[in-house]
């Protein structure tokens, strides 16, 4: 009898033993569809001023909600839109936190940056001239979009399956850098000696019985393929979502747009070549998946900060009477940069000061130890992944385009070289000048600072 009473009580703490240093995590799914039901004014193009006329591929706002081994929660949301701004990420993440509790480090939120979805009100709003009746729709159309955000978070987090997550890593070649240089300086077009990354990031999660019920995977591209059609699309990452869904039966997938400031898909220009592209990166994760993966530990370790990134320049009301005196408007940007001079100007004249630094967010995510996830707000440029990865090591996937998108965020190298990156993009995005020199070690160092406060201490300090 003793003897049986030891053999059982070894099984027994045994199971337990394998539990407490292996538990599961819970896993939540929901998907909403956030397409326009009106015709609507696009973002991406200065120069598309009509609204738009069609639906190619509906617009979707996917939620994974994540409880880890230690019954922490935490969200990734993925909407299929242009940009995500400060103030409707805050709002989002408070009513998350209000409503579940998750506090902010532990809310992800990306847009894929698609070129053929809708503006959204305060975001990128001086892309392109809008009249009242446009804004009416946009405010309209933003009002709807935030209740749909509330619904899909609520979905998601309904109740929570058992399962467990791996990670692996694939390789697509559908993006190109767009930067070129000649006599006039830095232009655009297709440049095959310079960075991309290639990398597809996969987290595959499964169910109690191994199957696989979600993917959330990456890359680095913009969503322009179909350039500046006034088709409503979510672009070759839509496609790419659906042909993987429909090869996985029951599996919901979830996108991250990475480091893609200055990275084009190619080629380009039609739903073809969008079809092309999407079928390429679905066909890399399902590669991914089809082979050994890496198990990672169920802790997920979550870090956020906001830093201070300076504006270079602050313009002068002369400096910004020389842009508004121009003779000639050659083109939309133009327009735009004397539209936003005599913004500034009043702004001036009135005794207001125009901000000089922006409030920029950082978040790491540490998957037990074996993966970080490093979002960055903005349309970071390609030189950020690479260097990050380099000297992080291990598993590290970067994404751009996270919880706010104010501008792109050129590396030294882009802020040395100038062209669209460094200083023509900044009227669209409301920036009296570009950044100072400094702001990607200030970036880099962020993320190695966070990355580093996740670790585990060691026993006994």
């Amino acid at each position: 009898m003793r003897r049986i009473f030891i053999i059982t009580a070894s099984l027994l703490l045994g199971y337990s033993y394998a539990r407490g240093t292996e538990p599961g995590i819970g896993y939540g799914i929901a998907c909403i569809d956030i397409t326009p039901r009106d015709s609507i004014r696009m973002n991406g193009y200065s120069n598309r001023i009509e609204p738009s006329v069609g639906i190619s591929t509906p617009l979707q706002a996917r939620a994974l909600a994540i409880r880890d081994g230690r019954d922490r929660l935490a969200l990734v949301l993925t909407l299929d839109l242009i940009t995500i701004d400060e103030m409707l990420a805050g709002r989002i993440a408070g009513y998350a936190f209000e409503r579940y509790q998750i506090p902010r480090e532990r809310i992800l939120i990306n847009a894929s940056h698609t070129h053929t979805g809708p503006v959204v009100h305060e975001t990128l709003l001086e892309m392109g001239p809008l009249n009242p009746d446009d804004l009416s729709v946009i405010e309209a159309y933003t009002k709807e979009l935030e209740s749909n955000l509330h619904r899909v978070i609520d979905q998601a987090l309904i109740h929570l399956d058992e399962g467990s997550w791996t990670f692996g890593l694939g390789r697509a070649e559908i993006s190109m850098n767009r930067r070129m240089f000649g006599p006039a300086g830095v232009r655009f077009g297709n440049n095959p000696d310079a960075p991309v990354d290639t990398d597809v990031p996969v987290l595959a999660i499964r169910d109690s019985t191994r199957a696989l019920k979600a993917v959330l995977f990456g890359y680095a591209c913009h969503a322009t393929t179909l350039r500046n059609s006034r088709t409503l699309s979510a672009d070759y990452i839509g496609y790419a979502r659906d042909y993987f869904e429909m090869a996985q039966n029951g599996v919901t997938s979830f996108f991250l747009q990475g480091c893609c400031g200055e990275l084009n898909p190619y080629p380009r220009g039609n739903e073809t070549w969008a079809r092309t592209h999407a079928l390429n990166l679905a066909g890399s994760v399902a590669r991914v998946i089809s082979r050994d993966m890496q198990p990672l530990g169920a802790q997920l370790e979550c870090a956020f900060k906001t830093i201070q990134l300076e504006i270079d320049r602050i313009p002068t009301v002369e400096q910004l009477n020389d842009i508004i005196a121009a003779d000639t408007v050659a083109s939309s940007r133009q327009r735009q940069e004397i539209h936003f001079a005599r913004k500034l100007r009043a702004k001036l004249e009135n005794g207001e000061s125009i901000p000089a630094f922006y409030s920029y967010p950082v978040q790491v995510w540490k998957f037990g130890g074996d993966l970080i996830l490093a979002a960055l707000g903005g349309e970071v440029t390609v030189d950020y992944s690479l260097r990050l990865k380099r000297e992080l090591g291990g598993n590290v996937w970067i994404s751009g385009y996270s919880n706010d998108v104010r501008g792109y965020i050129g590396s030294n190298r882009i802020l040395l070289e100038g062209g669209y990156e460094a200083d023509h993009s900044t009227v669209y995005y409301q920036l009296p000048s570009r950044w100072r020199m400094d702001v990607e070690n200030q970036i880099i160092s962020t993320v190695h600072e966070l990355a580093a406060s996740l670790d585990p201490v060691p026993s006994g300090q």
